[in-house]
């Protein structure tokens, strides 16, 4: 017996008011994710660029460089934020499968954006801030992708018990709208490596943009002044990009709320049911 086509599939999960606001909330976290692990590295890329002008101009703009860093302690920085992540990654992958992901991602979300104010615009003002900033970043941010597959799971187990209830019945396969789609968790997980990767694109040129607001308003370049606090460093050009990412992941996390929220009343009136019927 030859194998049956797929046909068009599902588009169920597309009705689910809570798989949107996931995708929404993790959009806002790719807007503000990648941009510290562009701009913090910093002097890696001098050595990666052959034109002096262009070296210069990244060396200038990079925010470890104007720590005054060399490029064997700024790479510390990259070295911490790759450790962390695979930290992040492990630890919430495994927290996934024990906690709410709502909450979960809710927390993440929420810790990243206060770590960011806190430790990168405040306290990295020197290295040890910054090591800091960049191990903490490493392991709260980069967990948040661990944090789809409890978000997934509900709605392909959803779908999968129909799928089983349908196979058993006396219907032809061709008539089951849910029969028709058997990598649901692949389709969830392409659109929020989609709207990701949205981010992903437009974050560099927006945090460029803010950080040339601030070098056309001054007329002062390489000055080097006292650093008291991480939005300082550079004369300040760093400071309206580390407020955006911060906001990013502060967007981020007050959509997670309003879908933590809003899982917690579809338990309750799914819990109130099943009481009724028992």
């Amino acid at each position: 017996m030859g194998p049956t086509p797929r046909g068009r599939g599902n588009a169920e999960w597309t009705k689910s008011i809570s798989f949107w606001i996931l995708v929404l909330a993790n959009t806002f976290q790719g807007f503000g994710y990648f941009v510290p692990i562009v701009w913090l590295p910093s002097k890696l890329c001098h050595t990666l660029l052959k034109d002096e002008r262009i070296s210069k101009l990244i060396f200038y703009l990079a925010f470890a460089s104007d720590l005054n860093l060399n490029s064997s302690t700024s790479s510390i920085a990259l070295a911490l934020l790759n450790c962390g992540s695979v930290i992040g990654r492990l630890a919430t992958g495994y927290l996934s499968d024990k906690i709410n992901p709502w909450f979960l991602g809710l927390s993440i979300l929420a810790s990243t954006s206060a770590a960011t104010f806190i430790l990168w615009g405040v306290l990295s003002y020197d290295l040890a801030g910054l090591l800091s900033f960049s191990l903490a970043y490493g392991i709260l941010a980069s967990g948040w992708t661990s944090t789809w597959n409890g978000f997934t799971k509900p709605l392909s187990r959803k779908y999968m018990y129909a799928l089983i209830r349908w196979q058993y019945s006396n219907f032809v396969n061709s008539l089951n709208p849910l029969a028709n789609d058997p990598n649901l968790s692949t389709t969830l997980f392409g659109v929020l490596l989609f709207s990701r990767g949205i981010g992903n694109i437009f974050s560099t040129p927006i945090s460029s943009a803010l950080t040339s607001l601030h070098s056309n308003s001054t007329t002062s370049s390489f000055t080097h002044t006292s650093n008291h606090l991480g939005f300082d460093v550079g004369g300040g050009k760093f400071e309206k990009m580390i407020v955006y990412v911060g906001m990013c992941f502060a967007g981020a996390a007050l959509i997670a709320l309003v879908g933590w929220v809003m899982d917690a009343a579809i338990r309750r009136r799914s819990f109130g049911r099943q009481e009724q019927q028992s």
